[in-house]
Formats: structure tokens, C-alpha cells, sequence
């Protein structure tokens, strides 16, 4: 609810419009939906649908503003990069095209399209909070296991496969797996420190390798008429190596922290959660 009542907070503050505010309102609709996955078994699946479809839409309004932001950072980093005097010529003569493409339909934001959702999600939670039953902490676990399990799968998939769409599904999972776990961390005394220290790390690295996935996409729009076919292979080259890099980053990360089974990080995770009586007693995790 905290977060819910932040993100309205957003939508009405007079610089709502700034990249800094933008951002930060897309990271708190990543951990609401974050949220909402940790709380799914508890909630009917055909409710649970309409919320996700509620938050993905006003994700889908934001995002196009995030991509566009992000062209001249991408750019730059990529100058910075490359020793290849050709390749840098070549990223340079796109420097204005792209910045045309950055300001083109900057329209401002419906904030009431955003806003107005927002809100009927406020509503939905605070009417399903009150059905559920005492002791529902048990059921965290299962959402919890079952977010490991789809990052799980799709970092399996994304190198599997060798499909570099498959790296922008999985950075979605391990982000909510990343802000679940911040969830428990902050009720359970710091027992997951190093793992969420591990996919901030690898949610950074993924979120590199979405802004090229931007990038690539729009220097292939702006070839057609104003770059040539050379220019255009040395930049994709360029990305290509930068794309290799940022994978096997992100491979040595998977490897190791999702090398459990999802069975064993559930009997892991109820271990730290509701240890035996004998031992010494955790504080369980509240729902809200």
C-alpha cells in the first residue's frame, strides 16, 4: 500500500515529467508488480490477471519515454568504448539523428491514464488484504519459489536458445525476484544480502544490454535515408562485442546463484523463514 500511495504521490508532484521522476516511478511499478507476484498464491488467478494487465499498461506509457532517454547515454558510452577510429566516425555521423528521434513526440504524459489505475489497484488491495487468512506468511514462500523459478528458467533460456530477447524477459523475473527478496531482507535481519547484492549487479548488466536491444533498434530506423550500409555494420559490430561482454557477465552471475533447483531454494527459504522450533525463532515475514 506504501507503494501504491507513493507512485499517486508521483503522478501529482510538479516535476513529474523529469527523467529522474519518471524513473523513479517505473522502478515502483516494477516492485508493485514485484509484490504482486509474491502474494499471487493468495489471490484468485482471473483478479490477479486484471492486476497485472492494469500495471503493464501503464508500464507500456513510461517506457517509450525511457527509451528515448536512454539513445544519448547508450551512444556515449559506446564512443567511450570503441579504439576503432572508423567505428567511432561512424557512431559520431548518427549523433544528430538520434537526437532528433529523442525529441521528436515528446508529448507530455497523460498522468490521469497512469494516475486513474493506480488508484483501482489501491482499491483491489485493500479489499483482497482483508480476505486473506491467519498465517498466509506460509504462502509468501510459494510466490517467492515460484519467481526463482521462472528467472531460473529464463536464464537457462536466454543462453539455451542464443535468443537476445530471451535477456529482457529474464531481467524482468530476476528484478522481482530481486525486490522480493529486499522484502524478506527487511524482516528477517539481512539474510539475503549477498544475493540481492548479486542481482542488483546482474539487473544492471541486463538493463545495459536492454539499452543496446533500444540502441540497435534505432539506428536501424534512421539507416534507410541518412546513414550508410558500412556505417550501419561497423556500429552493429560494435554493439555485437559490447552484447558478448555484458552476457558473459551475466552467465558467470546465473551460474552460480541460480544453480539450485527450485525445490531446494523453497526448503532453503522456509528454513530461514520458520526455522524449527528448537532453534532460534525468525520474525515472519508480514505481508504488507
Amino acid at each position: 500500500m506504501d507503494l501504491l500511495n507513493e507512485a499517486i504521490q508521483h503522478t501529482e508532484n510538479d516535476n513529474a515529467h523529469s527523467k529522474e521522476s519518471v524513473h523513479r516511478l517505473r522502478v515502483l511499478l516494477k516492485k508493485l508488480r514485484a509484490h504482486q507476484q509474491l502474494v499471487q498464491p493468495l489471490v484468485p488467478p482471473r483478479s490477479m490477471d486484471y492486476a497485472n494487465l492494469r500495471m503493464k499498461k501503464i508500464a507500456d506509457i513510461l517506457s517509450g519515454r525511457r527509451d528515448k532517454d536512454v539513445l544519448m547515454t547508450t551512444h556515449a558510452k559506446l564512443i567511450k568504448k570503441t579504439k576503432s577510429k572508423k567505428a567511432t566516425k561512424s557512431l559520431k555521423a548518427l549523433e544528430n539523428l538520434l537526437d532528433q528521434i529523442r525529441e521528436e513526440d515528446n508529448e507530455p504524459i497523460a498522468w490521469s491514464k497512469i494516475r486513474n489505475p493506480i488508484k483501482v489497484e489501491s482499491a483491489f488491495w485493500k479489499r483482497n488484504i482483508q480476505k486473506w487468512p491467519t498465517g498466509s506468511d506460509e504462502s509468501l514462500i510459494l510466490g517467492l519459489t515460484t519467481t526463482y523459478r521462472k528467472a531460473r528458467k529464463r536464464f537457462r533460456s536466454a543462453y539455451e536458445d542464443k535468443d537476445r530477447n530471451r535477456y529482457h524477459d529474464w531481467r524482468k523475473w530476476a528484478k522481482y525476484l530481486l525486490y522480493q527478496l529486499e522484502f524478506f531482507n527487511s524482516r528477517l535481519g539481512s539474510k539475503y544480502e549477498k544475493r540481492i547484492q548479486a542481482l542488483t549487479r546482474l539487473g544492471k548488466l541486463l538493463g545495459n544490454h536492454q539499452d543496446l536491444q533500444v540502441y540497435r533498434k534505432h539506428i536501424h530506423q534512421v539507416s534507410a535515408h541518412d546513414f550508410s550500409s558500412d556505417q550501419l555494420a561497423r556500429c552493429d559490430v560494435l554493439i555485437r562485442q559490447k552484447e558478448k561482454t555484458l552476457e558473459s557477465q551475466c552467465k558467470k552471475i546465473g551460474d552460480r546463484w541460480f544453480k539450485e533447483k527450485p525445490s531446494q531454494f523453497e526448503q532453503r527459504n522456509r528454513r530461514k523463514c520458520f526455522p524449527p522450533n528448537g532453534g532460534a525463532q525468525a520474525k515472519k515475514p508480514s505481508t504488507l
